[in-house]
């Protein structure tokens, strides 16, 4: 392993050196081929930089290891071959290949995903039984890493782990997709490369006397598309010359007669679609940013994936203060001008242009952040398209944002509450009783959000609400006992909310000076809601010293929204700042009466959003932070009505 130790040796010479110069990422990729060439037994790294020196007289000659590579031209579902791999991003629903294979299994796929028992971190592997519903035996999920991570060493240590792994189960053959070569990722040509180097590596690391029953002996790489598939021949005859590849492979090839009626066959289903007149099934358009800030600070990183590309990862230097004080101006600016010029300007400083096209294609936008990026106002960011006909596209609202942690791009394993006919809410509102820290207008809130859900209940939609409205229905005790046993679907609660910065864990809702309502205080009860809503101002109203800047503001929902994550809540809506009372009302009332009429919560936000932001006062409307599942929904639309009997409680 002579270049990882150099590199080795380079880091521990500059360790206590105050500006370390960062690792190339052509070092990072030598020094990550080297220890997985290490794990896997093989003494030499599969490239690097030429010496111009002679290989030392006796030095071990690795042999090109036997590899047949079959090109085969269908749909992923009718291929056959004791397991086919398809490639999984973390946190990301199955769609393309993994999506297709996961309508034959009835969407089980998704809700694994959804569930957490599929997480998707690089190199993990899930094996997923078929049972007869597509060719192959098996499904195996290879994990990708976060969206922008992957790269071709990665993919390489990628493969060399489904072969190992499949190999290791007694499989002398599996087919493929070609993983990470969607548009706007992997050039075709260098993944296909990547994926026959990573093969190749792993049977090479077996010995020779041990291979016959634990190594795959053939690849089928298979691609749906008569034209990619012409590439993808001329390629694969490149690689079988390729000394460089450490394989001698057997290649079989479609014809150029199968890739024909192919061709003719494609465009005969795209008329007789046509002819019916019956699209397929529309699927949402949406970008998912991931946007996280190193542990060095200075600068952002951004990330993009759609459902049909992927945009790597970019870079973005950022002056901190400058930055900060945009955003406290953004959320602090009243007049509809100044929050378009602060919004384009954010949209401008922030956002790099690779991503421009894309977000403005898109339909909806999925903010995936970490807790500094959670502290500014993204839904007010906004941009003017390069048409120009469209007027100004908010992200908040033309675009629907909602958020999700980076930390958790899977949901966490949770009990989630059923879709029923009845749905049952608790409201908090004004809770505690000293006089300092009472808010007349979370009360008219609370009373307000009350009488709408009693209106919205219906056959079919029936609304239980059991409401706390000031001090004296707030007892901490008599809460914490309706909360772990009330069964509750959704609670919302109006009032001052706790942050400290030092101690984020016991961040929550303040019911008195000394008492506060935390995350961990809320769910011990085995069923947690499936929605929280909570208009939490995050002032520091029990803390000495000076207020809390806008940045630590929105800080505060987002730490009390993780902390709500953890135990296992899939939807939490909170203001990042102090919001307008009235205005907090109208929201709220909004949001509840589409959410009740079927709507997803994106739909939900959005609407809400747009009742409060035609008044054009202020910046409330840019204040709602929606952390979880932007596609879920609480109650089915148009459901039967309800039955006579209670449904059954725990």
């Amino acid at each position: 392993m002579g270049e990882f130790d150099r590199i080795v040796g380079e880091a521990r010479a500059q360790r206590g050196t105050r500006a370390a110069p960062r690792v190339s990422d052509e070092d990072a990729a030598i020094a990550e081929d080297a220890l997985l060439r290490a794990s896997l037994g093989a003494g030499r790294a599969s490239h690097g930089r030429p010496s111009g020196k002679a290989k030392p007289k006796g030095a071990r000659v690795v042999r090109p290891v036997p590899l047949r590579v079959t090109l085969w031209l269908g749909d992923i579902r009718d291929v056959k071959a004791p397991a086919v791999v398809v490639g999984h991003y973390r946190g990301l629903e199955p769609v393309n290949a993994i999506g297709a294979i996961d309508e034959r299994l009835d969407g089980w796929i998704a809700l694994a995903v959804k569930r957490g028992m599929i997480g998707g971190l690089h190199g993990e592997l899930f094996h997923v039984p078929t049972r007869g519903r597509i060719a192959a035996g098996a499904v195996l999920i290879a994990g990708m890493g976060a969206p922008g991570s992957f790269n071709e060493d990665r993919l390489r240590s990628l493969m060399a782990n489904v072969a190992l792994g499949t190999g290791a189960l007694g499989m002398k053959k599996v087919a493929t997709v070609l993983v990470g070569a969607g548009e706007g990722s992997l050039e075709p040509e260098r993944a296909l490369r990547a994926m026959v180097g990573g093969i190749a590596g792993a049977i090479a690391s077996v010995p020779e006397g041990e291979r016959g029953g634990s190594t795959l002996q053939e690849v089928i790489v298979v691609e749906h598309n008569p034209e990619r598939v012409e590439q993808l021949a001329a390629s694969l005859r490149q690689l079988k010359d390729d000394a460089a590849l450490g394989a001698r492979l057997t290649l079989e090839l479609p014809t150029a007669a199968e890739i024909e009626r192919a061709r003719r066959q494609r465009r005969s289903r795209s008329a007789r679609s046509s002819a019916r007149g019956a699209p397929a099934p529309r699927q949402l358009n949406e970008i998912r940013l991931t946007l996280e800030s190193p542990a060095e600070g200075g600068r952002f990183r951004f990330s993009a994936i759609t459902r049909s590309a992927v945009v790597p990862v970019r870079e973005v230097e950022v002056d901190a203060a400058r930055f900060q004080a945009l955003a406290a101006a953004l959320q602090d600016s009243e007049a509809g001008a100044d929050q378009e010029q602060y919004g384009r300007l954010m949209f401008e400083y922030l956002m790099p242009q690779d991503f421009d096209q894309s977000i403005e294609e898109a339909e909806s936008v999925r903010l995936v952040v970490d807790s500094t990026t959670a502290s500014f106002p993204w839904e007010m960011a906004c941009f003017r398209p390069r048409s120009g006909d469209a007027g100004v596209q908010r992200l908040g609202l033309e675009k629907k944002l909602t958020r999700q942690f980076r930390t958790m791009l899977s949901q966490p394993p949770s009990t989630m509450p059923p879709l029923e006919e009845e749905v049952r809410v608790l409201v908090i509102a004004d809770p505690a009783p000293e006089p300092e820290l009472q808010l007349r207008f979370a009360r008219l809130e609370g009373r307000r959000v009350v009488d709408t859900l009693r209106q919205l209940s219906r056959p079919g939609c029936r609304i239980t609400v059991e409401s706390r409205i000031g001090a004296s229905e707030c007892n901490l005790v008599e809460i914490l006992k309706l909360i772990l046993t009330g069964d509750f679907d959704v609670l919302h609660y109006a009032g001052h909310g706790e942050y400290d910065p030092s101690n984020p864990t016991a961040a929550g809702w303040i019911l008195g000076r000394d008492q506060v309502l935390t995350a961990r205080d809320i769910f011990r009860a085995r069923r947690v809601p499936r929605l929280v809503f909570a208009n939490a101002c995050f002032s520091g109203v029990i803390h000495d010293g000076p207020a809390f800047e806008s940045a630590e503001l929105t800080r505060g929902t987002a730490t009390v929204a993780q902390a709500f994550f953890e135990r296992g809540v899939p939807n939490y809506v909170g203001s990042g700042w102090p919001v307008d009372d009235e205005q907090a009302g109208t929201f709220a009332a909004a949001f509840y009466e589409r959410l009740f009429a079927g709507d997803t919560m994106r739909e939900a936000l959005k609407e809400a959003r747009q009742r409060i932001f035609a008044e054009m006062v202020g910046s409330t409307w840019g204040a709602y932070q929606h952390y979880g599942d932007p596609e879920d929904v609480l109650i089915r639309p148009g459901a039967a009505p309800a039955p006579a009997a209670r449904r059954r409680r725990r």
